[in-house]
């Protein structure tokens, strides 16, 4: 592989966990295109780590290990193997779970997410595409039944699709007990989130007896969980008829009783309605980009303020953001303008984050993009 030399700026930052560089953290401008994978050396020429070229946004360079390695077979092999360690140790005997979380499992640019023998990967970088044969002969050798779908990032030259094997789509898997449908040519992301799993279940002993609005319903997720946990009657929302007819799909799947609605939220938000027990938040990411802050930050608080009108005084608000801009401390401040507006008092019962087959790399803040505030409005 060719060798990069890094400033010392970009040396103390590998030193100290970061995985991006800038253009400034390397002493010489590089002149190989994107997805090259590159020996990095310290200030004094001492090799000190690996990473490839990207050049996505500020991002000069992604670091893959603090070590030199060779990004073959086997380097991905040990990846995975650590990665499934880890997994089967939170989910032992679960058949789904997050088995790549890019960055957190020190393979950035790389999400591989499990569902029974499906496989999902999606390849967000030039430089995880580059080696995909070595990631999919890994993947092989420790799945040999598995089926690998690929999800190609935007601009990358890869077919999208099944790569090895296949299955009929949607296919079902088990989550937390319930029964989902996968299907990543249709849905979303890999075809599932499965980033709530452990907020749904803590969430199903305020359930129980009660009335739930399930908002960004998409499969069902909560509806589902609050179903079988009991729930008196459920309403799940979503603008898309294709998510809606999956969920409803999944209720008959579960011999679960729960009313599905296609509607925009905002839309259904502003015709009055009968309060609800407990109203779920869980919107796709209102804000994608830093740039998008003041706005998004408007729209979060429109969202929960309508929200907090269809709930009872003393009812249970869980209001959730996957929007990695947007700050904890952001995110409570809005709920209480939101509650404020209407003279309501919020009482934060719980906070709760991302499950943990999405784990927070420490030294890299950015790997923690789930909120979910559960409220006494």
């Amino acid at each position: 592989m060719k060798a990069l030399r890094l400033t010392p700026g970009g040396l103390r930052k590998i030193l100290s966990g970061r995985l991006w560089l800038k253009m400034d953290d390397l002493a010489e401008s590089p002149h190989w295109p994107p997805g090259t994978w590159l020996i990095l050396l310290s200030p004094r020429g001492e090799p000190v780590a690996t990473g490839y070229l990207d050049f996505q946004r500020s991002i000069a360079l992604r670091v893959v290990a603090t070590e030199v390695v060779s990004p073959e077979v086997d380097f991905f092999r040990e990846r995975f193997k650590a990665a499934l360690c880890l997994r089967r140790e939170l989910f032992p005997g679960e058949p789904a779970y997050r088995l790549v979380f890019s960055e957190a499992d020190f393979l950035p640019g790389l999400i591989v997410d499990r569902y029974g023998d499906l496989f999902v990967l999606q390849v967000a970088t030039v430089g995880m595409a580059t080696r995909l044969k070595s990631v999919l002969a890994a993947l092989e050798e420790l799945f040999p039944q598995g089926a690998f779908f690929l999800q190609p990032g935007p601009g990358l030259d890869i077919p999208r699709g099944f790569v090895r094997g296949t299955f009929p789509l949607p296919y079902w898997v088990k989550v937390g007990g319930l029964l989902f449908p996968v299907d990543p040519e249709s849905g979303q992301k890999t075809g599932l989130f499965l980033d709530q799993r452990e907020n749904q279940k803590a969430a199903c002993r305020f359930f129980s007896g009660r009335r739930i609005l399930d908002l960004f319903c998409y499969l069902g997720g909560w509806a589902l969980n609050a179903a079988a946990a009991g729930a008196r009657e459920i309403l799940g929302v979503d603008r898309s008829a294709w998510a809606i007819s999956q969920a409803r799909l999944a209720a008959q799947r579960n011999g679960l009783e729960v009313q599905f609605l296609q509607e925009d939220v905002f839309s259904f938000l502003r015709r009055p309605q009968r309060p609800f027990d407990v109203v779920i938040v869980d919107p796709p990411a209102l804000i994608k980009k830093r740039s998008h802050l003041a706005a998004g930050l408007r729209n979060y608080r429109r969202l929960n303020h309508l929200a907090i009108k269809a709930l009872k005084p003393g009812g249970l608000l869980i209001s959730c953001s996957c929007s990695h801009h947007l700050s904890l401390q952001e995110h409570q401040h809005l709920v209480q303008q939101a509650a404020q507006g209407l003279l309501r008092p919020a009482r934060l019962l719980e906070i709760r984050g991302q499950s943990p087959d999405h784990p927070v790399l420490l030294s890299m803040p950015e790997t923690a993009y789930l909120k979910c505030l559960l409220i006494r409005v």
